[in-house]
């Protein structure tokens, strides 16, 4: 490591950016991804563009029956042929009546894990019914739905088909730096709506029930972990936020760079660090920059009962 390495973590900006992959992807061991996955299963969600993409090639590269989790079947479809994989199951995980039919149709196998990857930064506000757990619904901010409801549920609906020593692995964002826990701004009460600010706080919700889920798969031998995956170019971002993207010319990280971090915790056998970790470039991260960023036992309480109460 070079003296000045802690500095530019500490800039975010050449840490986050692909100079911050290439510096810190020297100390990575090559063999932790020379594996061979024959025999294992995976379910991909939002695999079919981007880093879920690359998460398949990686994955069926290496010999795992990969299954890919997309909302549109035809495009689906294409990129499971071109990444090797072996199966497209459509799900909307931001849909409850959706992520209960993905739930129903991958329940019948035993899985080796999840990686919850299905993303989206609307630019307006939409809101979509998930059931409230006393036989009615309440209109959900589609974020919220995508990045904590449907995850969450697909978790809990497919427990149970999990195979001891699998992981569940959240694809969470550096932007979860800036926000602490608030369930309110999570189910969407503001009176203005912010994209950007509503990315950010669910992102860390992600981060939040990877830490609540290993703490519940523990004696099943189900692990669960989250990561960031830097600032990587990918369709999202090019058209969630094109002016972040052009000023970023030639610094983003490649999909498949961004990637990289979910995908060994993946493959590799034996981790440096155990369930409920956050990760960046293969090492364990702070999830928290500020002390007033973190959250009270009894937020994080809420969420788990907001989240699971339906």
């Amino acid at each position: 490591m070079s003296i000045l390495d802690p500095l530019l973590d500490a800039s975010v900006y050449w840490s986050f950016d692909r100079s911050g992959y290439l510096r810190h992807a020297r100390s990575f061991h090559p063999e932790d991804l020379t594996v061979d996955l024959r025999g294992r299963r995976w379910l991909i969600t939002g695999a079919n563009s981007g880093i879920g993409l690359e998460l398949a090639r990686g994955l069926a590269a290496r010999g795992a029956e990969v299954w890919m989790g997309c909302r549109s079947l035809e495009r689906g479809e294409a990129a499971r042929r071109e990444a090797g994989a072996a199966r497209v199951l459509q799900v909307d995980v931001g849909d409850a009546k959706s992520t209960d039919r993905l739930i129903a149709e991958a329940g019948g196998a035993e899985l080796d894990g999840i990686i919850h990857n299905a993303g989206l930064l609307p630019d307006r506000e939409v809101r979509a019914g998930w059931p409230d757990g006393r036989g009615g619904e309440e209109r959900v901010e589609q974020t919220a739905a995508v990045h904590v409801l449907g995850p969450h549920r697909i978790t809990a609906g497919l427990a149970g088909s999990m195979r001891r020593g699998a992981r569940v692995i959240w694809v969470s964002s550096g932007g979860m730096y800036t926000k602490r826990l608030d369930l309110g701004a999570i189910r969407g009460v503001a009176k203005v709506y912010d994209g950007v600010a509503a990315y950010a706080h669910t992102k860390r919700a992600q981060v939040i029930l990877s830490e609540l889920w290993a703490a519940r798969l523990k004696d099943s031998g189900v692990e669960s972990h989250c990561m960031h995956p830097g600032w990587a170019s990918t369709p999202g971002v090019s058209g969630s936020l094109p002016a972040f993207d052009r000023w970023m010319q030639g610094r983003l990280r490649s999909a498949a760079e961004g990637a990289d971090t979910a995908l060994w915790l993946a493959c590799c056998a034996t981790l440096p660090a155990g369930s409920g970790t956050f990760w960046f470039d293969r090492a364990p991260a702070k999830t928290h920059f500020a002390p007033w960023t973190r959250e009270t036992a009894a937020q994080r309480e809420e969420l788990w009962a907001w989240c699971d109460g339906r």
